[in-house]
């Protein structure tokens, strides 16, 4: 699956020219990120600033098979410059189910754990995604980063 544009929450920018955010940093510090998944309950809006104004809308953790609370670790950190332009790009970040399904899956968000505080998000589909039990979502993460700054 093909990730839509992901909009960047209007404090990450801050974060990022701060230093807040290390977006090159080797995952297993204290600039580590998640990647979680939310319900269609979640109304994006930039003005969140902190996963504890949206983790009300994770999607439903002990019921869903193969989705841990919170998300998951977010790997292939690194923050490139060609010809003027920086991107910044993590592996396609992956959940498989397993002994059941996980359901009522719409949007993606990124946040640093450390701080708890928002990077970015993505509508993953105008309507609800199951996978089923021994499906895999992948959220395909574009050749152009998770974003870009020219």
């Amino acid at each position: 699956m093909a990730a839509s544009a992901w909009a960047l929450f209007n404090t990450a920018k801050k974060f990022i020219g701060d230093g807040t955010f290390d977006l090159n940093a080797a995952t297993g510090g204290s600039h580590d990120f998640k990647c979680a998944l939310l319900k269609s309950t979640y109304t994006p809006d930039l003005a969140h600033d902190d996963w504890s104004d949206i983790s009300a809308n994770e999607i439903t953790v002990g019921i869903e098979f193969g989705y841990a609370a919170g998300g998951k670790l977010c790997t292939g950190l690194s923050y490139e410059q060609t010809s003027g332009t920086a991107k910044w790009v993590i592996d396609n970040p992956f959940w498989d189910a397993s002994g059941g399904n996980i359901q009522g899956i719409r949007h993606a968000v990124i946040y640093h754990v450390t701080s708890g505080k928002l990077v970015c998000y993505s509508t993953l589909d105008a309507s609800d995604i199951t996978i089923n039990d021994g499906q895999r979502l992948t959220i395909q993460i574009s050749a152009n980063g998770v974003f870009t700054n020219t």
